[in-house]
């Protein structure tokens, strides 16, 4: 099991980089490896825009601040894809999409997404909205301490969705509909 540092571009005394940039540490990480983003650092610097595909089981970790009772997210990740039967765990991080018409997680294929103290939003103000989480395939995902924020589209379309596959909710504030079809749904301590 490795871990890879996430962070801006550091050279150390040998000339050499001694972080990692986000999309090289998933490619060259492995099944049990964890992903840690450096505290404040944002890898795509909004930029993006594009999700990421996750083949593989890795742990992506960020970090939080507590201010004045408030909840601060230090890393925000674009959105992200996992498939072909990965369990990808995401901790203490934002994943932020900008435009209409994506989603922040896709999980398909038989594939699992655990979120832990996550916060879930997409920012666009124009266009349609596709399901903020959407979970096909005979995949599973938990939500553990998530806060799902509000669509500024108002098309209806802001979702959570759910399709022969397996969606656990507990202690977690969610700001959308939940749409299941031939699924499972469990939750405790949810609020909508």
């Amino acid at each position: 099991m490795s871990n890879y540092l996430v962070g801006p571009d550091k050279k150390n005394l040998f000339g050499r980089r001694s972080t990692w940039d986000f999309d090289q540490a998933i490619e060259a990480s492995s099944d049990g490896d964890v992903i840690e983003i450096e505290a404040g650092f944002d890898p795509f610097n909004g930029q993006n825009n594009q999700s990421i595909v996750i083949t593989k089981s890795i742990t992506i970790q960020g970090h939080v601040e507590n201010r004045e009772n408030e909840h601060i997210y230090t890393n925000t990740i674009d959105g992200i894809v996992v498939k072909d039967g990965a369990t990808v765990t995401l901790q203490n991080i934002c994943i932020q999409k900008n435009t209409d018409k994506s989603n922040a997680i896709t999980v398909r294929m038989g594939s699992t997404v655990i979120a832990e103290d996550v916060y879930l939003i997409n920012k666009s103000t124009t266009g349609t909205n596709y399901p903020i989480v959407y979970i096909s395939g005979n995949s599973h995902v938990q939500l553990k301490n998530v806060t799902v924020g509000a669509s500024k589209i108002s098309d209806g379309k802001h979702r959570i969705y759910v399709e022969n596959s397996e969606l656990t909710i507990r202690n977690s504030w969610i700001c959308a509909k939940v749409y299941l079809k031939h699924a499972q749904f469990l939750c405790g301590k949810l609020q909508v």
